[in-house]
């Protein structure tokens, strides 16, 4: 589990926008592992939202989704 705080950059175009423009961003995760001998099993979920451009144009990015592994102990 965590935040963090950083900077994104975007390549955006449609409409009438159209440019790169970079902003501050900021994620979100969390996670947990369940361990079965030497196997783990885990499962995490991750947020990030940035908004870039400047004052008359800006364009939110951003997106979450889930992550599964399997990790093997030898």
């Amino acid at each position: 589990m965590g935040p963090g705080i950083g900077f994104a950059g975007a390549v955006y175009s449609g409409g009438n926008l159209k440019g790169k423009r970079g902003g501050l961003a900021y994620q979100g995760l969390a996670g947990m592992e369940f361990r079965f001998g030497p196997v783990g099993l885990h499962l995490q979920y991750k947020y990030l939202a940035a908004t870039a451009g400047k004052d008359d144009k800006k364009v939110k990015v951003g997106g979450g989704g889930v992550l599964a592994g399997v990790s093997f102990l030898f």
